[in-house]
């Protein structure tokens, strides 16, 4: 099965899986970081369009699948691509810096709402941990995967 199809998987599967962890946030308090997953009103032309909830999806499970193909070639470059930490430490920080774009928008929560930003970046822990373990022990670990 092809690498790239493999890291789709990971990727769909893991963001499927911080979709369900900020949703019981949602659930169990108050926070609105689950409403900023599918928040896009900050990027030009296509911002016009954030009501939607099927592009709010499409947004969602693009950024997983892009960016997790991204970071998988970056850290290959550096020959570090079996390493845990290099998929959970960018991820995790990259995200805890990502969450105060929300100061951008109406709907998500304040940036200053450091419940919300502590349940985002916990979710977004356990999103980068099964990024990490699926790229390991499922995608590269695979011998008859091809690029």
């Amino acid at each position: 099965m092809n690498k790239i199809f493999r890291i789709t998987i990971v990727s769909f599967i893991s963001g499927l899986m911080l979709i369900a962890v900020l949703y019981l946030f949602k659930f169990l308090h108050t926070s609105r970081a689950y409403d900023l997953l599918f928040n896009f009103e900050y990027i030009p032309i296509i911002g016009a369009y954030n009501g939607n909830m099927a592009l709010g999806l499409l947004f969602h499970f693009g950024t997983c699948i892009i960016s997790t193909i991204v970071l998988y070639y970056i850290v290959k470059a550096f020959h570090v691509e079996l390493s845990l930490l290099s998929y959970v430490l960018p991820i995790t920080i990259g995200s805890a810096v990502l969450y105060f774009l929300s100061g951008f928008t109406s709907e998500a929560p304040s940036p200053f709402d450091l419940t919300s930003w502590g349940m985002w970046v916990f979710a977004h822990l356990i999103y980068s941990m099964m990024i990490a373990y699926g790229m390991k022990f499922w995608v590269l670990h695979n011998k008859s995967g091809s690029e």
